[in-house]
């Protein structure tokens, strides 16, 4: 019988820089993981030039690419919480919906000012290896 989640599909995550697989972060959302796959969300992204990306979300910006990651459905509401502290939620990234290639998801935009900081529109760089 098929199922159908809230709009803000608490259980699906937009990752554009440190947590997306083979990344720094990614083992700290790993354990979360159900599958992956290759996404697009409109918006911009930035090299804060502190190890991570900064990113905002907008129509009329361009893309950004990154992974749509369906977390297991028991542990979402556990792996929200987890990723409010590695963000920093309300201070340096702020939790938000956002409606990527795959669907919609949440993912954390910055709350930084981005003037300054280098484009990066062909996403975030793999990881060196």
């Amino acid at each position: 019988m098929p199922h159908n989640r809230a709009v803000d599909a608490p259980d699906r995550l937009f990752v554009y820089g440190t947590l997306m697989p083979g990344h720094g972060l990614w083992p700290a959302l790993a354990p979360f993981a159900a599958r992956w796959e290759p996404a697009v969300v409109p918006g911009r992204l930035w090299d804060t030039g502190r190890g991570y990306p900064a990113v905002r979300f907008a129509a009329a910006a361009g893309t950004v690419p990154g992974v749509l990651v369906h977390l297991v459905a028991d542990r979402a509401e556990e792996a929200v919480e987890v990723l409010d502290e590695i963000e920093e939620e309300g201070t340096l990234y702020r939790r938000v919906t956002v409606v990527t290639s795959g669907g919609p998801a949440i993912a954390y935009e910055w709350l930084g000012p981005v003037d300054g900081l280098q484009p990066l529109p062909g996403g975030w760089p793999p990881p060196a290896g």
